[in-house]
């Protein structure tokens, strides 16, 4: 007998007349479902820093996005040295 079916049973003892189902895949996906619930609930929003850049060489273009940089390093007055923020 399977778990559907005798949990099925089980439940018709205390007055229930729907079908329980449970199965292989059910049970891990609803396992996978609480946890990514319980990951959205434990959330903290933290700062998001962007970069974006426009170079140009002999007439070619490109535009470059950075995300979620690493801390940066103030030098003076705000500025920040983007040397610092990539040594590794």
């Amino acid at each position: 007998m399977n778990l559907s079916r005798a949990y099925t049973v089980n439940a018709r003892k205390y007055g229930y007349t729907t079908v329980f189902r449970i199965g292989r895949v059910k049970i891990p996906t609803l396992a996978l479902v609480v946890q990514r619930e319980k990951e959205i609930q434990q959330f903290k929003s933290r700062k998001f820093y962007e970069l974006t850049g426009t170079f140009e060489k002999d007439g070619i273009s490109l535009q470059q996005n950075i995300h979620r940089l690493p801390q940066f390093q103030r030098m003076k007055k705000g500025v920040c040295s983007i040397r610092s923020c990539f040594r590794r």
